[in-house]
């Protein structure tokens, strides 16, 4: 682990909504996370209000491996609202959440945990290998919301997001949304914590779609309820100074 910090036992919360396909090998793969790790971890797949199959495929491997349970949402509370949800039955010092999809290896989840230390309270994965037009998309907001907020915002949406637990006990009302990635960096901002940011490869998805990302109206609707939300996020902080 870090230098000068005791902590052997972290929890990862991973949301899922419609991942009939990729939950066998999500679970497969946590497993051989489990198994290769030198520290004790453990895995919170919540699946959050899924209309598809997960919900049928999680009841046959519930209580197959002791380290990886699982969490039913119904309905759906968002993005943000099923990590959130996920988070509160932890109890590890160390926490933190990353996707279902697998583009980020679940494997990232040890390399990121270990950064953690008395000098790194948060950790999160930094993208490589993405396609142009995602990345250009990625750099548009970085820009808007380091101008925003007056610090420098960068990957803002990359998995794992890896964190010592008092900072997530310290959150004030966090978004439910896309969003909540957005609040984690700039809370750590707001409060002078310093990030950590690792390489990570972001892999093709291999099954079902993105949830967000299904064309230009979506994103201009994501686009939206971001910034609308960032002013928001901006106000607030204003005042608490």
């Amino acid at each position: 682990m870090g230098v000068g910090i005791d902590m052997t036992f972290a929890e990862i919360v991973i949301p899922c909504y419609n991942e009939s396909n990729n939950i066998n090998l999500l679970f497969n793969e946590c497993k051989k996370v489990i198994a290769e790790s030198n520290f004790k971890i453990k895995f919170i797949i919540v699946d959050n209000g899924s209309t598809d199959d997960t919900s049928r495929i999680i009841d046959k491997l519930e209580n197959l491996d002791e380290n990886i349970k699982f969490v039913h949402l119904f309905p759906n509370k968002g993005y943000g609202g099923g990590i959130i949800e996920g988070l509160k039955t932890t109890r590890a010092p160390l926490i933190g959440w990353t996707h279902a999809d697998l583009q980020t290896p679940i494997k990232d989840c040890l390399i990121g945990v270990q950064f953690l230390s008395d000098r790194y309270s948060l950790v999160k994965g930094y993208r490589i290998g993405r396609p142009k037009a995602d990345s250009f998309f990625s750099k548009g907001m970085e820009l808007f919301e380091s101008k925003l907020f007056g610090f420098k915002l960068k990957e803002i949406n990359a998995q794992p997001t890896l964190m010592k637990r008092d900072i997530f006990e310290n959150w004030q009302d966090p978004p439910t949304d896309f969003s909540l990635d957005l609040y984690a960096l700039v809370m750590a901002g707001k409060h002078n914590i310093e990030v950590k940011r690792f390489n990570v490869t972001f892999l093709p998805r291999q099954f079902g779609n993105s949830k967000w990302n299904l064309g230009i109206k979506s994103r201009i609707k994501f686009i939206s309820r971001v910034v609308k939300y960032s002013f928001d996020l901006k106000r607030v902080i204003n005042e608490d100074l």
